[in-house]
């Protein structure tokens, strides 16, 4: 993933580009030294780009899309980050204030957004 340097929501056109998520398509890099972070979000967010940045250094900001992830239990909709150093972060999404996060090594961390 490259650094973005600021926030993107997209427009209603480039939300839609993105098609579902089919059940086992993340690799997830967990272990020593690394954590994951499956954000959780309602269907209108499909589409809308969330950034996370590390709080010591809030230039290293990276993003994920959110999309429909199908799977055994049914639809969810989620932006997957597959493989981060352990630490505390912050989120950000559209017309959303920053929000914390903790990632745990080895773990996976869920949030609902």
């Amino acid at each position: 993933m490259k650094p973005h340097p600021h926030s993107v929501s997209g427009s209603q056109e480039e939300r839609g580009q993105l098609g579902p998520s089919g059940q086992g398509s993340v690799m997830i890099d967990i272990g020593p030294g690394r954590g994951a972070l499956v954000l959780i979000t309602d269907a209108d967010m499909e589409g809308a780009e969330i950034e996370i940045a590390p709080v010591h250094d809030q230039t290293a900001r990276t993003h994920m899309a959110v999309r429909r992830r199908l799977g055994p239990a049914g639809t969810h909709y989620a932006a997957i980050y597959p493989s981060l150093v352990p630490g505390d972060y912050r989120l950000y999404g559209p017309d959303t204030p920053p929000r914390p996060v903790a990632i745990e090594d080895g773990t996976i961390t869920e949030l609902r957004w």
